[in-house]
């Protein structure tokens, strides 16, 4: 995974192919995925627990997330 680790999770961007659902969302964090913030185009930046096995999700794909991507609110 093309991630960047802080202890035990991975940040990522994981991409879905539809809005999900509240039910779709208490699921993928019972599976060790935390949503942080929604992205244009059905993604999040997400964080990942080093064990969870992606594959079994119903994630679409699996981005990079690097820390440039970040800037401040004052920018904003």
């Amino acid at each position: 995974m093309n991630t960047n680790q802080f202890r035990n999770d991975y940040f990522t961007i994981l991409q879905f192919d539809h809005h999900l659902s509240e039910i779709e969302k208490r699921q993928l964090k019972k599976q060790g995925i935390e949503l942080q913030e929604y992205i244009p185009n059905f993604a999040y930046i997400a964080k990942v627990s080093n064990s969870t096995n992606l594959s079994n999700t119903i994630v679409k794909g699996i981005l990079p997330f690097q820390p440039d991507f970040k800037y401040s609110l004052e920018l904003a």
